[in-house]
């Protein structure tokens, strides 16, 4: 008859450094459209644009995870480590860093429509409004802890799932030819 070790539960724990990014954009010009039809004395325009609607700055993109770091290797309460899968637990914020990427000019189509004024005015006048913004990259680090409650013996597996990563500098080259929309 074999010897069969039933499997135990156990707990492995282990820490990570994650960075997080974000890709922020603000507006920082505030003229008006262009090409106001003031030759027409007497007719009073509005601007309407032709599709979406500028606005003064929005998050356009967040990525967690983007680099991880095992600080802490995994270690358990048995012999055995089980680090796949797992649940995260308290963290710590270290810091965060800003990076400023450069402006860029965002053309927003539109018209200006009458409403109101002499018959020999036109209806509607065509023009654009070119807002400048600013690119902005965040990294935002954390050192997070990890748990995976598994069972341990031998007939009960190992497993090693925690890996490190680095893709930030593909993510920040993406988001540099990026022009999103206000």
């Amino acid at each position: 008859m074999a010897n069969i070790m039933r499997c135990c539960q156990c707990t492995t724990n282990w820490k990570t450094e994650e960075t997080d990014l974000r890709y922020e954009v603000f507006r920082v010009s505030f003229d008006g459209p262009t090409n106001y039809p003031s030759q027409y004395r007497g007719a009073v325009y509005e601007w309407q644009y032709s599709s979406g609607t500028p606005g003064d700055g929005r998050i356009v993109a967040d990525i967690g995870q983007a680099k991880v770091e095992i600080k802490e290797a995994p270690n358990s309460s048995c012999d055995c480590i089980n680090s796949c899968g797992g649940k995260p637990g308290e963290y710590s914020y270290i810091d965060e860093t800003s990076q400023v990427a450069g402006r860029y000019t965002y053309t927003y189509q539109g018209y200006w429509k009458k409403t109101s004024g002499p018959a020999s005015a036109p209806s509607i006048v065509y023009g654009r409004h070119d807002i400048v913004y600013q690119r902005q990259f965040y990294k935002t680090r954390f050192l997070q802890s990890w748990s995976n409650s598994h069972l341990c013996g031998n007939i009960c597996f190992s497993c090693n799932g925690v890996s490190e990563n680095d893709i930030i500098n593909s993510v920040f080259n993406t988001w540099q030819s990026m022009t999103p929309p206000g």
